[in-house]
């Protein structure tokens, strides 16, 4: 369908909304395209929010998806602080915050995750942060001063990140973590233990295991203790525990959900004329099981698979998610799931760059975590996606090996 008089609709101006809309051009559609978004800006990059943005010590600039002047010249109705209440799915409108009725022949729902908000810290107030949108990045990166004290709740990948950021910018960093240990939802504790050295070279200190118990808040001071009794009294703390999908809009739409809204390989989801995109959009597995992917490659991904399909043309195959995250001087890929019962081989010294683990399971690559090694983790995507057998000896004979390096202190 590319009739000049039909409309798509895309609600979230996100990276993966903002794709979509420039793919749709890309792809030959010639009708109307609006791009709903809930900030005042064109879409932009959310990554760089936990790293460059916060590391710019001028005013931290956007990396546009697509500019204002690249809206203009496809075509692109852009409504900026927009909010859309709900989809009246059976007439084909949404209805926006303002009481306005628009009509989609397709609609797009790019609405992404709504960041895990901490009540217990957020009485606190202006010393709390979160970081999802621009200006929390803004505001962050004017809050944080060398030689303050950081407390970091959450030692996933965000988390992380900033408390690297935060640490180049000569702050104290400590950062909590519920689990165990960092990171341990993505990968296993061997890999992981090196990107916790990687920190703890830098004086970040970070306390796995450990929860909230309660926070107290003096004119000059906060306090902040822990379940095991430990006391810290940072200047602010930041959040960054992860996201839930948005999915309210889907809700309204009566689509079908889980863990997300359920697509096809097309992004199509369960009403033929609606689809979903980016992080919200919930793939069937070879398990069986439903599962999204956070990345900055699915948004790009799934954008294009979706316009493709509006616009009649074939979608192209997935590809084994890939994602990377930099922090200091080393750039961390991961390809593919490190499942839990895999066998898993290692290449090189820990955290250091060129280091490779591999998750083999029935004789076939499953993931792959590098350092700074993005060719052979290139390399080892188009091995898990074609499921060519690999085994024992192969490994053995290109220098991988089960055993495990101790991590440098």
């Amino acid at each position: 369908m590319t009739a000049n008089n039909a409309a798509v609709v895309i609600v979230g101006a996100g990276h993966a909304g903002g794709r979509c809309a420039e793919r749709l051009r890309h792809f030959g559609w010639r009708g109307r395209i609006v791009l709903i978004g809930d900030e005042p800006v064109a879409p932009y990059e959310r990554p760089p929010l936990s790293k460059a943005v916060l590391c710019d010590e001028s005013e931290p600039a956007p990396s546009f998806i697509i500019d204002e002047d690249t809206i203009a010249r496809l075509g692109i109705e852009y409504r900026p602080n927009a909010i859309v209440r709900s989809v009246w799915a059976k007439d084909r409108q949404i209805v926006l915050e303002d009481a306005t009725k628009l009509a989609y022949d397709k609609l797009v729902l790019a609405t992404g995750l709504t960041p895990r908000r901490l009540p217990l810290i957020d009485v606190l107030g202006e010393k709390v942060f979160y970081l999802h949108k621009l200006d929390e990045a803004r505001a962050l990166r004017g809050a944080v001063v060398q030689g303050q004290e950081i407390l970091i709740v959450g030692a996933g990948f965000i988390g992380l990140e900033v408390a690297a950021s935060a640490t180049k910018l000569g702050a104290r960093v400590t950062v909590v973590e519920t689990a165990p240990r960092a990171l341990s939802r993505v990968l296993p504790a061997e890999i992981s233990a090196s990107i916790v050295a990687c920190h703890e070279k830098s004086g970040v200190r970070i306390l796995c295991g450990r929860t909230i118990g309660k926070v107290t808040q003096a004119p000059e001071e906060i306090a902040v203790h822990l379940d095991d009794g430990t006391v810290i009294r940072p200047d602010i703390v930041i959040v960054g525990i992860g996201g839930v999908p948005n999915a309210v809009l889907a809700r309204s739409a009566g689509l079908a959900l889980s863990n997300g809204i359920e697509v096809d390989a097309d992004c199509r989801t369960s009403n033929p004329d609606i689809y979903a995109i980016g992080d919200i959009a919930a793939y069937l597995e070879p398990d069986g099981q439903r599962s999204r992917v956070e990345s900055w490659m699915n948004a790009e991904e799934t954008a294009a698979n979706a316009a493709r399909s509006i616009c009649g043309e074939e979608s192209a195959q997935r590809n084994v998610p890939l994602f990377w995250t930099d922090q200091y001087d080393r750039r961390f890929q991961i390809v593919g799931r490190f499942l839990p019962d895999a066998e898993i081989y290692f290449q090189g010294r820990p955290g250091e760059p060129g280091y490779l683990a591999y998750s083999v399971k029935n004789g076939r690559l499953t993931g792959a975590f590098g350092v700074d090694a993005a060719r052979a983790v290139r390399k080892a995507q188009r091995a898990i996606g074609s499921s060519d057998a690999v085994t024992h000896r192969e490994l053995v004979d290109a220098g991988f090996s089960t055993a495990v390096e101790p991590v440098d202190a």
